[in-house]
């Protein structure tokens, strides 16, 4: 009985591990959505909801797929709203996020990030 609870436990725990993947694409866009002034260079600097909404983002990559993940998602966004490349890559510093961010352009290769 004690070992089924053991397993039981361990299951548990992969599970709720397994619920910190990356959450589906529109989850990452709304995340993002108040970066849009500053990501097509209207505003100067982007405000607190979008460095927040960069935090949450940076939460769920944790593996190398994770970021093919992301970058695959808001790649078609950030072409057809023409995000400036350079303030995609800026953003994690200009806000405090602990990620690296490519240029995301058409012909990124979100594969690489």
């Amino acid at each position: 009985m004690n070992q089924l609870f053991g397993s039981f436990a361990i299951l548990s725990i992969l599970c709720s591990v397994a619920a910190a993947a990356v959450p589906p694409c529109e989850t990452l866009v709304q995340e993002l959505t108040p970066c849009q002034p500053y990501l097509t260079d209207t505003a100067a600097s982007p405000t607190d909801d979008c460095c927040k909404g960069a935090q949450n983002i940076a939460a769920y990559i944790v593996t190398q797929k994770d970021r093919t993940d992301v970058c695959e998602c808001l790649k078609p966004t950030a072409v057809a709203r023409a995000d400036d490349p350079s303030r995609i890559t800026a953003l994690p510093g200009v806000c405090g996020v602990q990620i690296t961010l490519p240029p995301v352009t058409a012909d990124t290769d979100c594969s690489t990030v």
